[in-house]
């Protein structure tokens, strides 16, 4: 355990009706990543406790039950809630990156008062493999420390978490992101075929995955001056597979690349909509782990891909892409400062540079990739262990 306060509830005789682990997290719409975190946390919770027992709130409470054979519920409905948690041994809260007020301080008041509430009917709650922050604002940071000094214990996925929570005198451990853990299944029949036709159809070309994520500063104008840097630098072999992890934010700038793409003449690879929503976060890190080389925005693109020993350039609009890369050692443009891109003179010729390197240093950049990965995993392993040991008691 790390120590932090459990305040706020008592232990009684009535603890031995508590038969059931809640869990809450941005789930239920539609964001890979966090769809990823959910089916690792599900399958280490299936290990310790019945399935029936696992309720998982979520915006979309019916594809949740039918994606991963759990019990969901609307994480809206206060009405379900609360009477569940009379029933509930455990709370946890993650992982992903739940405690930040970059748009507002909506998403710490509901995180922060699901792990009051949850205290207030007796349940015990985790903090289980979060990233903290941005928290700009002087309540949502003191609502945060509230909620997390009232949780049984804590897993961090990286340090400047770790040592935020040390400035405020609460204990936790420093795991990883679960999804190093997560483990492959295989792709639907269909789509492996029109993998692997492709890849005879054209075996001396690369096959490139892309992701890209709308966000402030980078936008269609971007995309655009991005998918030409994609075009001088890639071989005119290249295969290119835009990499949709979430449809609202990333369809359109991707479509844009692509058309850029087939206009000059190079092959795409694509696949609708709905093949890629019915794919599990697993089958996702099968198809990702099947390409020579990632280019991508969106975190758990690169974590995916690294995962596998597949080697990236990171596109690295928030200081967690940014840590990562560093960490793994993959070249990355930074686009948090708004100028990579943007400028013609400075943008366009680094990421053409850095593509470049990362083709000519595949192999070395794939073995760093999977030295790091392991590592990773392993680290990623404290957040089993601390559920298992909380779940013992």
């Amino acid at each position: 355990m790390t120590g932090s306060q459990e305040s706020g509830a008592s232990h009684t005789g009535e603890d031995m009706k508590r038969d059931l682990i809640m869990v809450s997290g941005y789930y239920g719409f539609a964001n890979l990543g966090d769809e990823a975190i959910l089916e690792e946390l599900i399958e280490e919770l299936a290990t310790l406790v019945d399935r029936d027992r696992i309720v998982v709130l979520s915006n979309n409470p019916e594809s949740t039950r039918a994606r991963f054979s759990v019990t969901s519920v609307n994480r809206w409905r206060l009405a379900e809630i609360v009477p569940l948690l009379g029933r509930t041994r455990l709370l946890v809260s993650g992982g992903g990156g739940l405690f930040q007020d970059t748009v507002s301080i909506k998403s710490v008041v509901y995180y922060a008062g699901l792990i009051f509430l949850a205290r207030l009917r007796g349940a015990r709650a985790l903090v289980y493999a979060q990233g903290l922050g941005p928290l700009r604002g002087a309540l949502a940071r003191k609502l945060t420390a509230m909620a997390i000094s009232r949780c049984a214990a804590v897993t961090v996925r990286d340090p400047s978490s770790q040592t935020l929570l040390e400035s405020w005198g609460i204990p936790s451990v420093l795991s990883a992101d679960p999804v190093w853990r997560l483990k492959t299944t295989p792709l639907p029949a269909e789509m492996a075929a029109a993998l692997d036709d492709m890849r005879r159809l054209h075996s001396e070309g690369l096959f490139v995955g892309l992701s890209l994520r709308s966000s402030s500063g980078f936008g269609a104008a971007e995309a655009g001056k991005m998918a030409d840097g994609l075009l001088e630098s890639l071989p005119v072999e290249t295969i290119l597979l835009p990499l949709v992890l979430q449809e609202n934010q990333d369809r359109d700038l991707l479509a844009l690349v692509s058309n850029r793409w087939t206009e000059a003449g190079r092959k795409t690879l694509e696949f609708e909509s709905m093949v890629f929503a019915r794919l599990l976060p697993s089958q996702w890190l099968e198809f990702i782990g099947s390409l020579d080389l990632v280019v991508g925005m969106r975190l758990h693109s690169l974590i995916m891909a690294l995962s596998r020993g597949v080697p990236v350039v990171g596109l690295s609009y928030d200081p967690k892409v940014e840590h990562v890369m560093r960490e793994f050692e993959q070249p990355f443009l930074n686009l948090a400062n708004g100028r990579d891109v943007e400028s013609e003179v400075a943008g366009l010729p680094m990421l053409s540079e850095l593509v470049i390197k990362a083709i000519e240093g595949r192999q070395e950049l794939s073995g760093i990739a999977r030295g790091r990965a392991n590592a990773a995993c392993e680290l990623a392993c404290q957040n089993f262990t601390i559920l298992d040991k909380i779940l013992s008691i």
